[in-house]
């Protein structure tokens, strides 16, 4: 009846055998994955924290510290132009200029000291 000589304890070994190994390398594979979806999770947060600082630098440099250009100004509505006329803004005082300076120093330095000791708690982590 049948004519393959199949030694059947043996074949339930090897697949026994075959079963634990594919849970090593499920196991392996999962804890692999894991680390690497952690790590890219810190690294992520890392550059969301460093981008928002950058963000909010240049927001403040470009809020507090503009730069006094001529603007045109607008003819009044109904009027064609026939000139060009330049518009001078207001002159900011020397002291009033330093001040805004210096607070946007401050809270580059405040924001800096923040992302530094969040990457050293992130770094810490690993």
């Amino acid at each position: 009846m049948d004519n393959h000589n199949f030694d059947l304890p043996e074949l339930e070994k090897q697949r026994l055998h075959l079963e634990k190994e594919n849970e090593l390398y499920k196991h392996a594979l999962e804890s692999q994955l894991s680390l690497f979806a952690s790590k890219a999770k810190k690294t992520g947060a890392v550059s969301l924290a460093v981008g928002g600082a950058l963000f909010v630098g240049y927001f403040i440099f470009k809020k507090y510290l503009k730069s006094n250009k001529k603007k045109l100004a607008k003819p009044p509505v109904g009027v064609a132009p026939t000139q060009i006329v330049l518009k001078h803004p207001k002159q900011e005082s020397a002291i009033a200029k330093m001040i805004k300076e210096q607070i946007a120093i401050f809270i580059m330095a405040v924001l800096k000291k923040k992302v530094d000791s969040y990457i050293k708690a992130a770094e810490s982590k690993k």
